[in-house]
């Protein structure tokens, strides 16, 4: 049985979406909707210490947040639907937005997890009402037979949960130590941004306990090469121009991966419809090599490739990028590797390609494009060529792949969409690797893509497609610290 604190937070956050497309009127207080400058949120000093997880909700509908949502949202076509549709929802619950909800609002709104297992006492909630007689009301209405959600006054906030022995901890938490004296907890909330819709936190010794037991491994165990997990963190923000996710996780060992400034952007041509951006995946390639369910079929799958996976590490162990470039009639897929020994790396590239020929159908030739002489499997279906040049390894579906790189013209770099993308999303010079989409122009392209296969698309999707601009996701390491962060760019 789902508990009523977990249906109270649901309900929360489909009513938040009313406030974000502009609910009227102006409850909810003059406080900022979240905690600001990364501090923690104040409803942490009602949930005990030793509370294995935490969620976050600005719920002032007159805070920056939730402006910021409203000023994304009108620019969707089926904002008007959705909030039709919430509040119909709400309806059948016998709850109106303005009446039973706004007015019940406080600052933040807070879940307590309390222990990741079970069923009763499982959640507790926290919250600051602007009227705790509406906020009473509002329990009562979702509360449906069965168990009774219970609530208790500590200060100005109220606790809400389905046991009196999670009330109890809220208050021995509050007038002792909460998770506000939790160095783990304050870790992960002071490292994400300060003004969020949501955040989250969980403690990492208790989610992995949590992975390893369903695997049934027990123990807490290690993370292979990246040591004991400490606390995973996440929160989600509204921009008048995009919405931005970070996710970061703490070790107690420092992360073996790197931060790098890519060069191949400033070669791979502007105008790509999809980049990706790695480096330094020689290692993992090697590490594979180590894992027994491998090992088990390492020799049959050498010999399928014709080449050893010592052979192959060597071409992962520079940067790489695999792009999508529009041609005609499909598009074009580029797979480069920068590698520091062109001689192995050919010699590499004919042994694995002179193995998958005859697999795909077909035979090898040598060819020139753009002045560079490369090897072309052509089969009944798409020719594939490669060539290594210029310290690169290239491996495409069509001649342009080839030119592009060898072409003086605009590169990716300089590309407007990029680094608008780049600066909206607070992308720095050196990542650990990153995922950009053009959502500009491939949209169109994959709906052009499927009408031409007899597919239709909806006008309504179409038009809840287009405000749709880039899309870009980027990772980081500091120390014990790997982040990821993505961003969608609306226009």
């Amino acid at each position: 049985m789902r508990t009523r604190v977990g249906a109270l937070l649901l309900c929360l956050l489909a009513v938040l979406v009313v406030a974000a497309c502009g609910g009227s009127g102006g409850g909810g207080g003059s406080k900022s909707a979240s905690a600001s400058g990364g501090s923690v949120p104040d409803g942490a000093d009602f949930v005990p210490s030793s509370a294995p997880g935490f969620v976050y909700l600005a719920t002032d509908p007159n805070g920056s947040q939730w402006k910021a949502a409203n000023d994304l949202l009108q620019k969707f076509p089926g904002r008007a639907q959705l909030l039709s549709m919430i509040q119909q929802k709400l309806a059948k619950q016998k709850l109106n937005y303005e009446t039973d909800i706004k007015p019940a609002l406080g600052p933040e709104t807070d879940l307590g997890i309390l222990k990741l297992q079970g069923q009763l006492g499982r959640y507790l909630g926290v919250a600051k009402p602007n009227d705790e007689a509406k906020f009473l009301a509002l329990l009562d209405k979702l509360s449906t037979s069965g168990t009774k959600l219970v609530h208790r006054k500590i200060d100005d906030w109220t606790v809400v949960s389905d046991t009196q022995t999670a009330l109890d901890a809220s208050a021995a938490a509050h007038s002792g130590t909460s998770l506000k004296d939790n160095s783990l907890f304050t870790d992960g909330m002071n490292a994400l941004p300060g003004d969020a819709l949501a955040k989250a936190w969980f403690n990492g010794a208790a989610v992995t306990n949590v992975a390893k037991s369903k695997t049934g491994t027990g123990g807490a165990g290690t993370l292979a090469g990246f040591g004991n997990l400490l606390w995973v963190a996440a929160s989600a923000e509204a921009q008048a121009d995009g919405l931005t996710v970070h996710a970061i996780a703490k070790s107690d060992k420092d992360v073996p991966l790197a931060n790098y400034s890519s060069d191949l952007v400033k070669q791979v041509p502007a105008g790509v419809l999809a980049y990706l951006s790695f480096k330094g995946l020689d290692g993992v390639i090697r590490s594979l090599a180590d894992n027994p369910a491998v090992q088990k079929q390492l020799g049959s799958i050498e010999q399928s490739l014709g080449v050893t996976l010592a052979d192959l590490a060597p071409l992962f162990a520079g940067e790489g990028a695999l792009y999508v470039r529009q041609g005609i009639p499909l598009p074009e897929i580029t797979l480069t590797l920068e590698v520091s020994d062109e001689a192995a790396a050919r010699s590499t590239a004919d042994k694995l390609f002179t193995r998958l020929a005859p697999a795909l159908g077909g035979e090898i030739s040598t060819t020139t494009v753009a002045g560079v002489q490369v090897k072309q499997i052509r089969t009944s279906s798409i020719s594939l060529y490669y060539g290594v040049f210029d310290g690169k390894l290239v491996v495409t579906d069509s001649t342009t792949g080839i030119a592009g790189l060898k072409d003086t013209g605009a590169k990716l770099a300089d590309d407007s969409l990029f680094k608008d993308a780049k600066n909206a999303a607070g992308m720095p010079d050196s990542t650990a690797g990153f995922l950009y989409v053009n959502l500009k122009d491939a949209i169109p392209l994959i709906e052009n893509l499927v009408t031409a296969q007899g597919g239709t698309i909806s006008p309504t999707v179409q038009q809840n497609l287009e405000p749709l601009n880039t899309a870009l996701i980027y990772g980081s390491v500091n120390g014990q610290q790997a982040e990821l962060t993505g961003f969608v760019g609306v226009k």
